[in-house]
């Protein structure tokens, strides 16, 4: 119950301010755009199967830019509830500072803090700092790569282990990103992660977020999300390879 509330809160922290790796394109806008940019999203997701499932999820996407620095905040969470089960629910907060980002090259710091019920993460913190270089920068057509290291602190548990895994660790993290207007009222845009122990560097996380937005008006659009995750040496016995489709109806502030 205590977790429960503190997710159900957070919720509605979101609401007033968006896997285990996310997509931080999906809040980079245009250059020449001063004050706070970005879009609230809901899923609801109802299935009747053997029994009734409820699937309830938000992310926030808030972008705060200056003629020098930029500042995002990225929220999701996710509750699924059934007849038959106990809550299950995953969520993470993101924080991000990109310094000159109108520069070619620019700097990059960054903080999360996740949980996710479903795989048996029972917390996971993480900071770091990297260089991002712009490769692309078009009207219609953008793409990105970066570079850095973090250190990631994470506690494990799953339903065959009797007790908790705690890690910590420093990591290599990379991205390739694409942004692409495809037309007036279609926005696309990719990223692909490559994160590793120094020391494996060979056995990495690697993840693709892909995102599909149509604009309905100018406050409102529906987007598609596709995530997924291949973890080549995972903390706990769970499938190396996940993924998830999305849909969702966002409110663009």
């Amino acid at each position: 119950m205590k977790k429960a509330f503190l997710l159900i809160s957070l919720h509605f922290v979101c609401i007033a301010l968006q896997a285990q790796i996310l997509n931080i394109e999906k809040s980079r806008l245009d250059n020449d755009t001063t004050g706070w940019l970005g879009s609230f999203e809901v899923q609801i997701d109802l299935v009747k199967q053997e029994q009734h499932t409820l699937d309830l999820g938000s992310n926030l996407h808030a972008l705060r830019l200056t003629p020098k620095n930029a500042y995002m905040v990225i929220a999701d969470i996710e509750i699924v509830r059934s007849e038959k089960e106990d809550l299950i629910s995953n969520g993470y907060l993101h924080m991000r500072m990109t310094m000159n980002f109108k520069r070619k090259l620019s700097e990059e710091l960054f903080g999360q803090i996740q949980y996710n019920d479903v795989l048996g993460m029972q917390h996971r913190y993480l900071g770091g700092a990297g260089a991002r270089l712009t490769l692309l920068d078009r009207k219609k057509i953008a793409m990105a790569f970066s570079a850095g290291v973090m250190y990631e602190v994470e506690n494990w548990k799953s339903e065959e282990e009797i007790s908790e895994i705690n890690n910590t660790l420093w990591k290599s993290t990379s991205y390739l990103s694409l942004r692409w207007k495809v037309s007036e009222n279609v926005d696309f845009n990719m990223i692909n992660y490559y994160q590793a122990r120094f020391t494996d560097f060979f056995a990495p996380r690697v993840s693709s977020d892909i995102n599909l937005r149509f604009k309905i008006n100018k406050r409102f659009s529906f987007g598609s999300k596709f995530s997924v995750i291949y973890d080549a040496a995972p903390v706990v016995p769970i499938s190396n390879l996940i993924y998830s489709l999305k849909n969702g109806l966002s409110y663009n502030f």
